[in-house]
């Protein structure tokens, strides 16, 4: 937990930064801080609305309950938006405010993706050896057949996947805090929704938001 003096040097002026998170992607994962207001006196919390802005109903449903299985540790209590909104698009801030309030949520964590591109790399001219022991001691090199096996082309997809969250208070809709996460060499979007859910949870224990 962030301490009382930390609080004061916090404010709307925060320098905006940019982090470099380890990850399993082959390149790192990219989180540039976008905003970070002053610390409410209520944080860290620990009972929040996940929303998800997109129009896609299975996107959105696969996005809230990633960062919800992300959030939910300890005694922290985190609700999916499609849990007491549905699916309906758009969604109307007077339904996210109405949702929040029925979760008794201090906070409202609003997410959407901002792009996806994909690239694929094609692997071409590999081989493989199947070895067979023949007979005698199979320590001996000279007792095994080598056969090489030609493997069939395989094509690489990657995904870059660029999400914007941004945290807000649930009693006066303030902006508190926002991250741009972005994921790259990720074999699906799903996979990068896991790494940005990752990144967002970081970054809320890093500005002290999270308990």
């Amino acid at each position: 937990m962030m301490q009382a003096s930390n609080r004061n040097r916090r404010g709307i002026g925060t320098a905006i930064g940019i982090l470099w998170v380890a990850a399993a992607c082959t390149t790192p994962d990219r989180v540039t801080r976008t905003y970070e207001g002053p610390l409410p006196d209520n944080a860290p919390f620990d009972t929040f609305l996940v929303v998800d802005l997109s129009t896609n109903a299975t996107r959105r449903r696969e996005a809230e309950d990633r960062l919800v299985a992300e959030m939910a540790e300890g005694y922290r209590t985190v609700t999916p938006s499609h849990h007491l909104i549905g699916f309906e698009a758009p969604m109307l801030g007077s339904q996210i405010a109405a949702a929040a309030k029925e979760a008794a949520a201090q906070a409202v964590l609003v997410t959407r993706v901002e792009s996806i591109s994909t690239e694929y790399e094609k692997l071409v001219d590999r081989a493989d050896v199947k070895v067979t022991c023949r007979r005698g001691n199979p320590v001996d090199l000279f007792l095994y057949d080598y056969e090489e096996l030609a493997i069939p082309d395989e094509i690489v997809f990657k995904q870059q996947v660029v999400l914007i969250a941004n945290l807000y208070s649930a009693d006066d809709g303030a902006h508190l805090w926002g991250i741009r996460s972005e994921c790259f060499d990720q074999a699906s979007v799903n996979d990068a929704l896991s790494r940005h859910a990752n990144n967002i949870v970081s970054e809320l224990n890093r500005a002290g938001l999270i308990r």
